[in-house]
């Protein structure tokens, strides 16, 4: 094993600061491409920036989120699409849908740190908006629930991320128990059912079998689709965050986050990164995936700090850290570009072509949230555990 020193190189912090850069350079907060919703595209990019935000103290990030945040949260803590209408004749399927999906809750997660910095109420009024109807939320006979209200049985991975860390930080900050139950139970939940023969996770299920892609033994779709595992390994540790750290709880999401990371570590590529479709990288139109990558190196350090992973874990997040800062480039303007990440993209049929047939873009906010969440992590972990100028494991 080589180690290499990155003296030489940009920090975590700056690689970053210039993704939030260039997508505040090519969007004011109230342009971000979110489909005119309080969606969970632009709540992965603005939990990226607020961990930035967190390890920096920089307050234009905070302002760029709180903008944002305010297009759609209004002043008597009413949300648009949630229980405020839209001031429109013409609502489209996505605006119909905020109600009915978890995809639309996630951006709550921005509101707890900015209803504490500004003594607003009404962020807080908005939190117990968009949470509490959740106790109502339809679940299947596993227990799971319903990724969207209206696709009746369907579990998908996805949505641990969209509402986990969520109601679990809803539970910490209010004392509702039922909330941070309600999110390691659905973690259990997909973990005893939405496993495959390799102990990976699907990335839907249906107990009925009745969905398109439901396998008729299993219920489960056909793929093992990269951004969703993702999804689920930040998803448990953010969850463990919130609860008591010697609780049979917090004991059980640790053990979790070990396994299944301990299989994902399998499939990483010659390149130290992961695939679209992680367990078989070598299968034709198959490709290392940007989003996904950054989730998992994000869960790796992380899981390292926090102690869920042994320290000797730490050579392969700097391997697959520095696997993903070699593929960025720059454009004409000196501006980063994030490449190879996958568009936003459901189910369908579950098939393996439909995840490869996806288009692949850049600085897309999936993608660079991701990023920039895993050099968040990645300044926190050398923050605490490495001197500076220390050298990183390749």
């Amino acid at each position: 094993m080589k180690r290499i020193d990155y003296s030489m190189s940009k920090s975590a912090e700056e690689y970053a600061a210039e993704a939030c850069g260039a997508i505040m350079k090519k969007y004011p907060a109230e342009e971000l491409p979110t489909m005119d919703t309080f969606f969970y595209i632009g709540g992965v990019f603005l939990s990226g920036m607020q961990q930035l935000y967190l390890c920096t103290g920089e307050e234009k990030y905070f302002d760029y989120i709180k903008t944002w945040v305010d297009r759609y949260v209004y002043p008597d803590g009413t949300v648009l699409g949630h229980n405020r209408p839209y001031d429109t004749d013409s609502p489209t399927w996505m605006m119909r849908a905020v109600p009915k999906t978890f995809d639309h809750k996630q951006p709550a997660i921005l509101l707890f740190d900015i209803w504490r910095k500004t003594g607003d109420e009404r962020y807080k009024k908005a939190i117990y908006n968009i949470v509490t109807p959740v106790k109502a939320w339809p679940k299947n006979s596993a227990g799971g629930f319903y990724h969207m209200t209206f696709t009746k049985n369907q579990m998908w991975l996805d949505s641990i991320y969209m509402i986990g860390p969520l109601l679990a930080k809803y539970s910490n900050a209010f004392g509702e128990k039922w909330a941070a139950e309600s999110a390691v139970e659905q973690i259990e939940i997909m973990y005893r059912y939405m496993q495959d023969e390799n102990g990976l996770l699907r990335h839907g299920f249906d107990p009925s079998k009745e969905s398109e892609w439901s396998d008729p033994e299993t219920g489960l779709s056909p793929t093992v689709w990269g951004r969703a595992m993702g999804w689920f390994t930040v998803a448990a540790l953010d969850i463990l965050d919130e609860i008591m750290q010697d609780s049979k709880e917090a004991k059980r999401l640790a053990e979790i986050e070990r396994e299944i990371m301990t299989r994902i570590l399998k499939y990483r590529t010659e390149n130290s990164l992961w695939c679209q479709v992680i367990d078989c990288p070598q299968r034709g139109g198959n490709f290392e995936e940007m989003s996904c990558s950054c989730l998992f190196i994000y869960s790796l350090y992380k899981g390292i700090r926090k102690g869920v992973l042994d320290r000797s874990w730490i050579r392969y997040a700097d391997e697959s850290y520095s696997a993903v800062i070699k593929k960025l480039r720059y454009d004409g303007e000196g501006n980063l570009v994030i490449g190879g990440i996958c568009a936003g993209t459901c189910i369908d049929d579950g098939s393996y072509e439909h995840y490869i047939g996806r288009p692949l873009v850049e600085n897309d906010l999936h993608g660079t949230g991701a990023f920039v969440l895993m050099c968040a992590e990645r300044l926190r972990y050398d923050r605490e555990f490495r001197t500076e100028g220390q050298a990183a494991y390749l």
